[in-house]
């Protein structure tokens, strides 16, 4: 069930008490209009409740018939051997894989690189199996994890076209800054990266936890790479997306979709750094 935003539980929560308030004062004095007025408030707030309660089913079922349609349309398109590991909740939800997926399969991307592995690995590689060529590295700091996406990989046939790397967390220093970033220094990027994922670390690591992504691969980015940001929604990661505009001009936001707001989508472009 989709949570109430922290205004609409303030609301509620506002006229609970008030109606707390006043049902103890009328206790208390015994006042008949004062009952009355009581019990309009509570009318009143059961109205509420049941108002931002039916919103909520509305909302969880729309969400989980577009998770239903895209998990189908992801089945149709890459045609998988064995089930597809369940997604959502922190794994990427099928809508968010649709929209990767969608956008391997319609450029000529052959090197992608994650930042957290999992699903979006096996979909990687089923792409990359599917246009016949191309390959994903995937840096995980979670030993567990990795092991865990290695096994989705064997069992789907896909170990040929992604690789995941123990990549635990180490000091990362960037603009007199200093973060926990994946330590890719026994297995270094590709020269080239057209599709970089970034779903890791956790936010709990530090503050901005995904801003080492852009300034560690810059460099390795081709002309017109896609960058994609998962979690776009959060207060860090919007600060993570204008802190890259603002230092490196080449990158480019797409305007969000309605479905996959939740998934940042920038264009790289370094011969056009202005906007």
């Amino acid at each position: 069930m989709a949570k109430l935003r922290k205004d609409e539980k303030n609301t509620v929560l506002t006229l609970s008490l008030l109606a707390l308030g006043v049902t103890l004062l009328g206790w208390a004095s015994a006042t008949p209009g004062l009952v009355q007025l009581v019990i309009v408030l509570l009318l009143l707030l059961l109205l509420a409740a049941l108002v931002l309660w039916r919103r909520e089913l509305i909302e969880s079922d729309e969400g989980r018939f577009r998770d239903l349609e895209a998990l189908q349309q992801l089945t149709h398109f890459l045609n998988p051997v064995a089930p597809l590991p369940r997604q959502g909740g922190y794994a990427l939800s099928p809508q968010h894989a649709l929209k990767m997926v969608n956008q391997l399969l319609v450029s000529d991307a052959q090197s992608v690189v994650e930042f957290g592995s999992g699903v979006s690995t096996l979909l990687s590689a089923y792409c990359m199996q599917r246009r016949g060529g191309g390959h994903v590295l995937s840096y995980e700091s979670d030993a567990f994890h990795a092991e865990v996406t290695r096994g989705y990989l064997r069992q789907h046939g896909l170990e040929h076209y992604a690789t995941v790397v123990d990549a635990p967390l180490t000091p990362f220093q960037h603009r007199g800054g200093t973060w926990q970033w994946y330590g890719i220094a026994a297995h270094p990027l590709p020269e080239r990266i057209d599709l970089l994922f970034i779903d890791g670390p956790p936010r709990k690591t530090c503050a901005l936890a995904r801003y080492p992504a852009v300034p560690a691969c810059l460099e390795r980015l081709a002309p017109g790479a896609v960058v994609l940001l998962d979690d776009a929604d959060r207060p860090d990661e919007r600060a993570i997306l204008a802190r890259w505009q603002q230092e490196h001009p080449g990158l480019r936001l797409r305007l969000p979709n309605y479905d996959t707001p939740n998934l940042a989508t920038l264009d790289y472009n370094p011969e056009s750094p202005t906007r």
